[in-house]
Parts: C-alpha cells; structure tokens; sequence
C-alpha cells in the first residue's frame, strides 16, 4: 500500500532532510508497529535510493514478525535475519548469504548483480550475536579476472579451502560449483546468481552471470568475479560489522 495515500507526499519530508543532514534521528509517540512500518516505510521513500541498506532492530522475534507484516504491507521488501546455527555452531548457509546481502546491498562485486532495495529485521539478541567476520572473508576471497592465466586444479584447491563445494547438478546452490570441461559454473555466497566463468586451457576467457532454470542462459558480462569463502573461522558481533552507508533503525 503506498504510504503516501495516507500521510500525504509532504508529510515527513522535513524529517527525511533532517536525517539526510544530521545522519541521526529520534522519533517518539508511535505506539504499535503498524505505526512504526508506516514512518520507516515513508521515510525510506523519502531517501537517496542509492542508500539501500537498512537494519531495523526490534525488541524481539515477535515485534520482528508483527513488523515484517506490515513493512511488506507498505510495500518494501522485507526479510527476518536471524543467525541459526547447525550443529556444528556454524550459521546455516541461507542466512549466512542474507547476512552478506545486508552487508553488501549494494553488492560491490558484481555490478550486474544489484540487490534490489530491502529492509532487514532482527532482533535485539541477533543485533548482538556473532557472524563471521567480513574482514577476515575479504582477506580469503578469490578473485578471478578476465584474461587472467590460471591454474584451473590450483583454483580447485582454493574453492575447496573456502569451503566450496562441487555438485553434480546443473541447478547449483549458493556455495557451490561445477565444471564441465573447459567451463566452470560457480554459485558465490555473497551472490544472488551463479557464474560461468570459460577457460581456454588456464586462461579466463570470459565470466557471465548465468539465468534461467537450465542454467541455459548467460548475461552481463564482467571483467572480475570475487568468492568469498563460505568456510569461516573469526566472527564478530553484527552491530561491529553495518557499512558506513547502512541506515540503522533502533526500535
């Protein structure tokens, strides 16, 4: 529903250039959250849309989902992160991945691959609790270029290191790869495509975001692939770890 239909398109802009201006603002009196949804939606639609990353931090899980409800309500597309773990202690893969969405929205990596604009959600706890450190995964990525030269079983080894793991299955997951003679298919985490990056012999001879149900389809192309490793071992807390253009929101 859009937001302005009930507030009015002039309603709140004054509070968007305050925040724009002052990079912090406190607003009070809004006692549910429906409420709540109704501003943070209008306000966002207020802001410079280059600045697509937004964490809002509730109370609980319950005030999350009551607020995952309504923000779609408004229209903005909204996800719950929570860092559950296997039993290994480590985040499972899928919020491991939007974890990194929020980080990098927009992704840095890829410029073909923009995140569309969101809103993640977490609890006061989840705002606290430890993910894997960012510095520490860009220390290990890997980077592959255009016209590089290769060792493609030296690059094997690496993927194996960061904890990539090789499928046999065309439709490959986040995480994953696969090679089929001189093409390797790969699925980085930080992604929300795979890639096909072809050799001739140990040479990158080009790399294309891969589409379509068959893999059967590649687009844009781009000059660098970076991996981050899916494989980690140093963590910090999320609220140490937001980018200096991510808009915070404290409930």
């Amino acid at each position: 529903m859009r937001t302005d239909l009930l507030l009015g398109k002039d309603t709140h802009r004054e509070l968007s250039e305050l925040l724009r201006a002052e990079r912090e603002l406190v607003v009070s009196g809004l006692s549910n959250e429906t409420a709540k949804a109704l501003v943070t939606a209008h306000l966002l639609s207020l802001l410079p849309h280059e600045n697509n990353c937004t964490l809002l931090v509730a109370s609980d899980t319950k005030a999350c989902e009551s607020l995952l409800h309504w923000l779609i309500f408004f229209g903005l597309s909204t996800e719950i992160l929570s860092p559950v773990v296997d039993v290994n202690g480590h985040i499972l893969q899928e919020e491991f991945q939007r974890f990194l969405f929020l980080l990098f929205s927009p992704n840095p990596f890829h410029k073909s691959n923009n995140h569309a604009e969101r809103i993640f959600l977490v609890s006061r706890a989840t705002f606290d609790a430890a993910f894997p450190d960012v510095d520490d995964l860009h220390k290990r990525s890997i980077s592959l270029r255009k016209g590089e030269e290769i060792n493609f079983t030296k690059l094997v080894e690496l993927l194996l290191e960061c904890g990539y793991i090789h499928s046999e299955d065309i439709s490959i997951q986040p995480g994953e790869y696969r090679r089929v003679g001189e093409v390797l298919d790969i699925y980085p985490i930080q992604s929300s495509t795979p890639y096909r990056v072809v050799f001739d012999f140990d040479h990158i001879q080009k790399i294309t975001a891969v589409v379509g149900e068959q893999r059967d389809r590649s687009e844009t192309v781009t000059e660098e692939l970076v991996l981050l490793p899916v494989a980690y071992a140093h963590t910090k807390p999320l609220n140490n770890q937001l980018p200096e253009h991510a808009l915070l929101i404290l409930d």
